[in-house]
């Protein structure tokens, strides 16, 4: 397992690099006049030619690419045209309010959801599974914008039980998490539900029942850990994008995280911040897939045992 998991990093070296490259080229090729935009539109042609000969501006692309790639082997982000400070410093003083934001989203949908959605299964055709199912697709139709905007109309403006923008206590997390959240509610109940009704079918389910094994053991002990797999992925896939998709959510409860931290710097065109910004989200959804892989064979022992038996496998061809 150790030597998997130094393969999955040494992986995410390439990948990353692809990511950096990308995202320079992309913003090297968008319009706009980056010494224009920091000095502002008074200066002279003088003071625009000499900051751009200062900050390699008139490099060709490839002499400023690779003096990127440079500067973030070292842990150099750039500095930010807008703050002027450090990207890296500026993102993970932002990141811990956008990660608590993702968590909580990712929480809500599986502690809400999942159990909704088991509970559908199980309950096939009933009321509950189609009351389940309404309530799932209503979910996923609202627009986590549309929807935290009535949770501050109600909760925070008619009722005031809790703060409508800014940082502060976990209180001004909860409007946020459950707007951003309940997309993934509707998203889980309906994952964990077609699941659960797959392995609930199967024959090795059947055999349980016909041995006289109680319903509640053969749901948690024996269909739950197989159906999973699939929650899983898909949690750890929303974890992943939501650390870098809390744009919308942050800039409607101004709240000062990655995302807003992103939005701010496309709009300004603050190129190091955009460029430093995605490689590091990308960065932290290769760890977080790297966590969900492990976490498989943790839920479904057979994927360890087909690891662990593919690799005595080698050993075995590599002796003979």
């Amino acid at each position: 397992m150790g030597k998997y998991i130094l393969k999955r990093i040494l992986w995410m070296i390439p990948i990353l690099l692809a990511v950096a490259i990308l995202v320079f080229t992309l913003m090297y090729f968008v319009p706009g006049d980056i010494a224009q935009i920091v000095l502002g539109s008074s200066a002279t042609q003088e003071q625009l030619e000499a900051y751009r000969e200062l900050h390699g501006l008139n490099d060709p692309y490839i002499v400023r690419l690779g003096s990127y790639l440079a500067s973030i082997l070292h842990g150099d982000f750039g500095t930010s045209y807008v703050y002027s400070t450090s990207v890296l410093s500026d993102i993970l003083t932002r990141l811990p309010r956008t990660m608590i934001i993702a968590f909580g989203t990712v929480v809500l949908g599986i502690v809400v959801g999942v159990p909704f959605g088991i509970l559908a299964a199980v309950k096939q055709d009933s009321i509950a599974d189609r009351l389940i199912l309404v309530i799932s697709l209503v979910g996923a139709s609202m627009p986590s914008f549309w929807l935290g905007l009535m949770l501050v109309i109600v909760f925070a403006l008619n009722l005031g039980w809790l703060p409508a923008f800014g940082i502060g206590g976990f209180q001004y997390y909860i409007l946020p998490i459950v707007a951003n959240g309940v997309a993934g509610f509707a998203s889980n109940a309906r994952l964990a539900r077609s699941s659960m009704l797959e392995v609930i079918r199967s024959d090795y389910v059947t055999t349980a029942r016909a041995k006289g094994v109680s319903e509640m053991k053969v749901i948690f002990g024996h269909a739950l850990p197989n159906a999973l797999i699939p929650i899983i992925t898909s949690a750890g896939s929303t974890f992943g994008m939501m650390i870098g998709g809390t744009m919308v959510i942050e800039s409607v409860f101004s709240i000062p995280g990655i995302g807003m931290y992103m939005t701010s710097a496309i709009s300004n065109r603050d190129y190091y911040a955009v460029e430093g910004s995605v490689i590091f989200i990308a960065a932290l959804f290769s760890i977080v897939m790297l966590v969900v892989d492990l976490l498989y064979a943790f839920v479904d022992p057979r994927i360890k045992s087909q690891y662990e038996g593919g690799k005595k496998r080698r050993k075995k061809d590599e002796q003979e």
